[in-house]
């Protein structure tokens, strides 16, 4: 019995030592023109995929931890393209995202971009502008919160 315990007790003791655990520090919003000026939910956004994609590389979330990941928006930029054949219309929505990330405990800071795209087509031209899909904003921040975790090697 008292080996049984030993054992638990060892084993408990080694996850404890070797587990990594990191904080996730609120981000910033610094982009300076466009929709997404002072927008609290994509910081919000960010925090919380950041949290998801840690947590899948093995990190335990700890808001005591000595590791912290500061991440800083920067940019924010929309573009829109439109081809016109006749009645057919093919209209792309790209949209940009610009972050730099740190982890303060290595000091490496590592920029990372987010792209998403959103192509309609059409037979008849009903809108000209067309409204951008929050989805397209979504995958954006998602593929740059990615390449953060991948430059940052966690």
């Amino acid at each position: 019995m008292i080996s049984i315990r030993k054992i638990i007790a060892s084993l408990f003791i080694s996850t404890y030592i070797f587990s990594q655990d990191i904080k996730i520090s609120d981000v910033q919003n610094n982009i300076q023109f466009g929709p997404m000026v002072g927008e609290k939910s994509i910081t919000f956004g960010v925090k919380n995929i950041l949290e998801e994609l840690v947590q899948d590389q093995g990190y335990d979330l700890n808001p005591n931890s000595n590791d912290s990941l500061q991440v800083e928006l920067v940019y924010y930029g929309r573009t829109r393209k439109q081809k016109n054949i006749a009645i057919y219309t093919k209209k792309e929505n790209i949209v940009e995202i610009i972050a730099f990330a740190k982890i303060n405990q290595k000091g490496k800071v590592v920029k990372a971009v987010g792209i998403g795209k959103d192509l309609r087509s059409s037979m008849v031209i009903l809108n000209n502008e067309g409204q951008l899909q929050r989805s397209t904003i979504n995958t954006a921040l998602r593929k740059m919160c990615e390449q953060i975790i991948k430059k940052l090697k966690l």
